[in-house]
């Protein structure tokens, strides 16, 4: 019997870790999208994976879209499977705002293998991850400690 929880216990832990294609450091899918941004020059994109009516994703998504708007070298970019015309006020007013959001972006969510929201992720300009996870973590300092540690790896 312990033989067989180990074993169930392994299958799952290695389905779980093979879930997750994105690693720290690695290059993170090309996307066209990407060079056609109006991002100008900056060392580090933020990429938000949201859905309006998702309450983390409402409390979370525009403190750190407002903490971004704050740090110099890194734009927020956020996407959504939803239509524009689906979305909640709050997301409506981050994309007109301060935020380039993509709507109906199931293709971008499939690419990057992101199955539930919020997910964020951070790119440095040659699209390495630079951090990756549950965004509801980051601060404005968090963040800037990320961009600074990788700031000096060029």
């Amino acid at each position: 019997m312990k033989s067989f929880i180990a074993i169930l216990l392994f299958a799952c832990a290695t389905s779980l870790c093979s879930a997750q294609s994105l690693a720290i450091a690695e290059r993170a899918p090309k996307l066209k999208i990407l060079k056609t941004l109006n991002i100008g020059k900056q060392e580090f994109i933020y990429m938000g994976f949201i859905h309006s009516s998702s309450q983390p994703c409402a409390s979370s998504t525009p403190k750190i879209v407002q903490a971004i708007s704050k740090i110099e070298n890194i734009s927020p970019l956020l996407f959504t499977r939803e239509g524009s015309e689906l979305c909640e006020k709050w997301l409506k007013e981050l994309s007109v705002n301060k935020a380039q959001t993509h709507f109906l972006a199931h293709s971008i969510f499939k690419k990057y293998e992101v199955e539930y929201a919020p997910f964020g992720i951070i790119l440095d300009h040659k699209r390495r991850v630079v951090w990756l996870g549950n965004p509801q973590i980051l601060t404005k300092a968090k963040i800037e400690k990320i961009i600074s540690k990788w700031s000096l790896q060029k």
